[in-house]
């Protein structure tokens, strides 16, 4: 379902704990892929926080029409959750402005 978008992102953004990749699509509705690393976040409950977070700042983006992967990075230090939530939500809002022609 996600290949296209590994093969030939549109856009690629790059955050501190996270890489962002969008495709534009025919549809109208946007799609979430969230792929978080056992070697990158080791442990269950902070993988599982990082995909329920990402999910939740996605719903509340304004991004239609695109495929998006969210990649998750090795951090040596765990994340606080508003810190995540933050920097995904100034990825999305900066995938939703480079997306207008």
């Amino acid at each position: 379902m996600f290949d296209a978008v590994f093969s030939a992102p549109d856009c690629r953004l790059h955050g501190r704990s996270c890489l962002m990749l969008a495709r534009h699509t025919d549809g109208k509705h946007a799609r979430l892929g969230v792929i978080v690393a056992k070697k990158n976040i080791p442990l269950a409950v902070q993988r599982n926080r990082f995909k329920r977070i990402a999910r939740e700042v996605f719903r509340r983006s304004p991004v239609e029409g695109l495929d998006v992967i969210v990649l998750a990075k090795q951090n040596k230090k765990k994340l606080q959750s508003s810190v995540l939530s933050k920097e995904l939500n100034d990825l999305f809002f900066r995938l939703e402005g480079e997306q207008r022609p």
